[in-house]
C-alpha cells in the first residue's frame, strides 16, 4: 500500500527543472533538486507528526492497523532521512541558506524520531551519531546505547560537536545536591539542562559499545575557562564498582588532573572509599582523596577541599561550573 507514495515522491524529484535558468546549467540543477529534497522531507515530518499525533481517537486514519501506521511512519522517515543524506553530502556546502534550512529541517525531525514507533535501525547509541546522520543543534536527545533508551543533551558545538554530556555544574537557580549514596549515583539524578549526572550504569553502557575520549570544560569564579581532552575513558560494571579508566592528556590548558584517579573504584559515602567521600562531600573515583572533585559542594571561588575542584588549575579553589563530555572516536 505503499509503493504509490514512494513512487510520486520519486517521480516529483526526478520532474524537477530550474525556471530561471536553462536546465543544463549544473548549478540550477543541483539547486533545484536541493530545494525540491528540502520540501519533500518537510511534507514527511509533516506526515510522521500527523500519524503520530492522531494516532488515538483518529476518524482520518481508522481504517489502517497500529501495524499499518507504524509502517507508515517508517516510509516516510525512510525519504525524509535519505533526502536529508543526500543534501548533507551532495547540496548543504554549495548553497549557504539552503544548509540553514537543512539543518533546521534535520533539527526538526529527531525531534520526532525518539518516538517508540520510528523502529530500532534509526536509534542513535550516542550523540556522535545524531551528528553524523543530521548535523544537529545542541539540545535534548534519545539514544540508545542499551535496548532501553535515553534522554542527554548533546553539545553539537564545542571542537566540531557530537558530546554527549554525562555531568554539568554551574549557577543555577536551585543547586543540585552532589553528596548523594551509591544507588542515587548509579541512576542519575538532576535536570540534564542544568546541573545533573547521567548515571554510572548509563555512562558504563555508553563508554562500553565503543571508543570515547572525554572532555572537562571548566569555569572559574571569575568567568574564565579552561578544559581538557583525555583521549580515551571508560568505566567498570557495577560488579567492578565503577572503576575508571582514563587515557592521556592531549589538549588543553586545565592541566591533567584525572591520571591521579586513574584506575580507581568510584565511591560514595556508603560505598568504597567512604572517608574521601565524606571528606569531600560527593561521589567520585577517589584515591587519597583527589586532584578532582568536580561533584564537590558548590561554593565558587572560595578555598576548600570539598569544593568543586581542579588541582592542576586552581588547586583547592572552587569552580564556579564544569561539564563532561564523551565523543566516539573513529
Amino acid at each position: 500500500m505503499f509503493l504509490p507514495i514512494s513512487t510520486l515522491l520519486l517521480a516529483i524529484l526526478l520532474a524537477v527543472t530550474c525556471s530561471s535558468q536553462t536546465s543544463d546549467e549544473p548549478s540550477c540543477k543541483v539547486k533545484g533538486k536541493t530545494q525540491v529534497l528540502l520540501d519533500i522531507a518537510d511534507f514527511c515530518l509533516f506526515k510522521i507528526k500527523e500519524f503520530h499525533s492522531r494516532s488515538k481517537n483518529d476518524e482520518m486514519h481508522s481504517y489502517l492497523t497500529e501495524c499499518e501506521k507504524k509502517e507508515m511512519i517508517q516510509v516516510y522517515l525512510d525519504i525524509a532521512m535519505n533526502n536529508l543524506k543526500d543534501i548533507k553530502e551532495n547540496h548543504a556546502l554549495i548553497f549557504n541558506g539552503l544548509e540553514d534550512q537543512s539543518k533546521n529541517l534535520t533539527t526538526h525531525l529527531y525531534s520526532l524520531v525518539p518516538l517508540k514507533e520510528i523502529g530500532k535501525k534509526h536509534k542513535p547509541t550516542d550523540c556522535t551519531e545524531i551528528l553524523e546522520i543530521l548535523q544537529s543543534k545542541s539540545g535534548i536527545y534519545t539514544i540508545w546505547p542499551t535496548e532501553k533508551e535515553l534522554e542527554v543533551f548533546c553539545d553539537m558545538d564545542t571542537d566540531g560537536g557530537g558530546w554527549t554530556v554525562i555531568q554539568r555544574r554551574g549557577n543555577f537557580s536551585k543547586q543540585e545536591d552532589f553528596y548523594r549514596v551509591w544507588e542515587s549515583y548509579k541512576k542519575g539524578f538532576g535536570n540534564i539542562m542544568k546541573d545533573f549526572w547521567l548515571g554510572n550504569e548509563n555512562i558504563y553502557a555508553i563508554t562500553n559499545q565503543s571508543k570515547y575520549e572525554v572532555r572537562f570544560d571548566l569555569e572559574d569564579a571569575d568567568g574564565n575557562h579552561r578544559f581538557g581532552v583525555y583521549d580515551s575513558f571508560r568505566i567498570d560494571s557495577e560488579e567492578k564498582d565503577y572503576t575508571l579508566h582514563i587515557g592521556n592528556y592531549t589538549s588543553g590548558e586545565a592541566g591533567d588532573s584525572m591520571s591521579y584517579h586513574n584506575g580507581h573504584k568510584f565511591s560514595t559515602r556508603d560505598k568504597n572509599n567512604k572517608f574521601c567521600s565524606k571528606e569531600r562531600e560527593a561521589g567520585w573515583w577517589y584515591h587519597y582523596c583527589t586532584e578532582s572533585n568536580l561533584n564537590g559542594v558548590f561554593i565558587p571561588g572560595v578555598k576548600d577541599r570539598k569544593g568543586l575542584t581542579w588541582y592542576s588549575w586552581l588547586n583547592h579553589y572552587s569552580l564556579a561550573g564544569s561539564e563532561i563530555k564523551l565523543r566516539r572516536k573513529n
